[in-house]
């Protein structure tokens, strides 16, 4: 029994380690969403094109490619040119199954076009077309309280292991 109460330990150790590290960045990348302050501009669109990525999670019936649009543009902040790529803070844009969706959603955007974006009044190279937070935005912050209550769940069970070997 010593050898598993050691690796549910360790393990429990380990979880909690990983869950705290998720937790914070999820907190600061959560707060960083709210608290930017999106001041808008007008940007070019320079290019647009279609991405295709491999997905490769899960078992093999969903494994194939995802496309989607890149639309890169160029916006000037505080007297200086910049150029970004990013819809939303996390993301470049959403991704579909089908290359017919993701030509679908490209084509409302045309090179030469004139668009709203949105930078960061405190970090003028960061812009976004959709400022705000989304639910992919809270990803990291889930996964480490699944993480650090998996973790402390193990750690708990070698203590309940022990005090029933204890007692027989």
């Amino acid at each position: 029994m010593p050898v598993e109460n050691g690796l549910l330990k360790w393990t429990g150790i380990v979880l909690m380690g990983l869950g705290i590290l998720f937790v914070v960045y999820g907190i600061y990348f959560v707060w960083y969403a709210y608290s930017a302050k999106w001041i808008e501009t007008p940007a070019t669109i320079s290019s647009v094109r279609i991405r295709t990525t491999v997905h490769t999670a899960g078992d093999s019936l969903h494994r194939g490619f995802l496309y989607y649009p890149e639309i890169r543009y160029d916006y000037s902040a505080d007297g200086k040119q910049y150029s970004s790529r990013k819809w939303k803070l996390r993301t470049e844009h959403e991704s579909f199954a089908e290359r017919d969706e993701a030509v679908v959603a490209a084509a409302k955007f045309r090179n030469g076009d004139t668009i709203p974006a949105y930078y960061n009044r405190d970090q003028a190279s960061v812009a976004v077309l959709q400022p705000g937070v989304g639910i992919a935005d809270y990803a990291a912050l889930m996964c480490g309280l699944l993480l650090g209550l998996t973790g402390w769940g193990l750690y708990a069970i070698r203590f309940l292991a022990e005090k029933i070997s204890a007692n027989t």
